[in-house]
């Protein structure tokens, strides 16, 4: 569906929420901008701005298992993952969570599996297929769940966001990102439309990553991209880094490293993030 009247759609999302437990989607039709270093950025620091003492979660809805990779690290000790919880409906869904290691404190994962690249055919016959995980969710007991999602807006993403409150949109600092954007947008607004959404999640907005300060581009996105995007830019930006690149190549992240650039960017969105949401106890 084409959405032209993009001011009014963003205009009904909600402005917060105050729930005992937070469910965040991290969504992008794009690949390479980084939604999952950013889900276990966030993850680690909202461990950290609770003291360690709020649950985390991260729903891994990503086939390429990346975030499941980064906190469990012994693939082989994974018996059951989110597959089995899209197949069977009576399935347990907290058999399919693990303990991060102390590597991320508090946090814990609902494992990816490699064939979730065929779930759309799997899920072929199943009715009101794209609220599985919304009604598996329901179950659970966490502080915050964030939810990591595939570059396409099928239909894990379409869970992804018919279980959440709010969503957050990472984007490369290039045009492209506004297409990306509003991606995440249409599919929330065809998602109310069917009537798989109840109420419309916050829209936490875009967030550039990997920008490269003082540069012709930049500059000329900041020029339009806030106009463009109806207000809905994060007021935060994650410095482009060789640090980060290396991070995602070992499946983990730099958040430990307290007084680096990027660490302190994710823990100031993290904060806009808790205030946005009028979230307790941080």
């Amino acid at each position: 569906m084409i959405i032209f009247c993009y001011d009014g759609i963003l205009n009904s999302f909600r402005r917060g929420i105050d729930l005992i437990m937070s469910v965040i989607a991290i969504c992008c039709s794009k690949g390479g901008v980084g939604k999952t270093f950013t889900t276990l950025s966030l993850a680690v620091e909202f461990a950290f701005l609770s003291d360690k003492k709020k649950r985390i979660l991260i729903i891994d809805s990503d086939p390429s298992r990346n975030a499941t990779i980064a906190i469990v690290k012994n693939l082989a000790s994974i018996k059951y993952t989110l597959l089995d919880v899209f197949k069977d409906k009576n399935f347990d869904i907290k058999k399919a969570i693990y303990e991060g290691t102390a590597e991320f404190p508090s946090v814990s994962v609902l494992a990816s599996h490699e064939q979730l690249t065929e779930i759309e055919s799997l899920l072929s016959q199943r009715k009101n297929q794209e609220t599985i995980l919304k009604r598996a969710i329901g179950s659970l007991n966490y502080d915050v769940i964030l939810i990591d999602t595939p570059p396409n807006n099928g239909i894990l993403t379409q869970n992804a966001l018919a279980a959440c409150d709010a969503f957050l949109v990472p984007v490369d600092h290039d045009r492209n990102a506004i297409d990306g954007f509003f991606s995440a947008v249409n599919s929330v607004e065809d998602l109310c439309q069917e009537g798989s959404i109840d109420k419309k999640p916050v829209c936490l907005g875009a967030v550039f990553t990997k920008v490269e300060e003082n540069t012709a581009i930049t500059k000329l996105m900041d020029k339009t991209a806030d106009k463009e995007m109806h207000g809905h830019v994060v007021p935060v930006r994650i410095p482009k880094s060789i640090h980060t690149r290396e991070a995602v190549f070992y499946a983990t992240t730099i958040q430990f490293q307290r007084s680096h650039p990027v660490c302190k960017a994710y823990n100031k969105l993290t904060t806009y993030i808790i205030k946005k949401l009028n979230m307790k106890g941080f």
